[in-house]
């Protein structure tokens, strides 16, 4: 092989090798729902159903939340005399519609991108 050859088919060796051992990224599978709720002075606890299992809650009382806690899980900012705000994090969900609880009486739906943070601001 002459020098000129090498010349010529190195680079396109060397280009193949770079470009073949690249590896694909997967793309995300879970996503995060970031809620931020203002409420009354009064303990609130609160749950994660998927759509169908807020409705069979509903409509059976059997079946139970994703995922449930209480707002002294994260120490509340004092807005007035009356009103608290508490922000909570809930991470690795699949993609889809949620419904958020709070003390059993207000559902607010909520939506999950796989790969994303969606935050929602409620006021109760």
């Amino acid at each position: 092989m002459t020098f000129r050859r090498l010349f010529l088919v190195a680079p396109a060796v060397a280009a193949l090798f770079l470009t073949g051992c690249k590896k694909d990224e997967p793309s995300p599978t879970t996503g995060n729902v970031h809620i931020t709720y203002t409420y009354d002075a009064i303990f609130y606890g609160y749950s994660l159903f998927t759509e169908e299992g807020w409705r069979t809650y509903i409509l059976t009382g059997s079946g139970g939340p994703l995922r449930s806690g209480s707002s002294s899980d994260r120490p509340p900012i004092v807005i007035s005399n009356t009103r608290l705000k508490t922000e909570i994090i809930i991470s690795t969900l699949n993609p889809g519609n949620y419904v958020f609880v709070i003390q059993s009486s207000t559902a607010k739906t909520v939506q999950v991108v796989a790969g994303q943070t969606t935050s929602y601001t409620f006021d109760l």
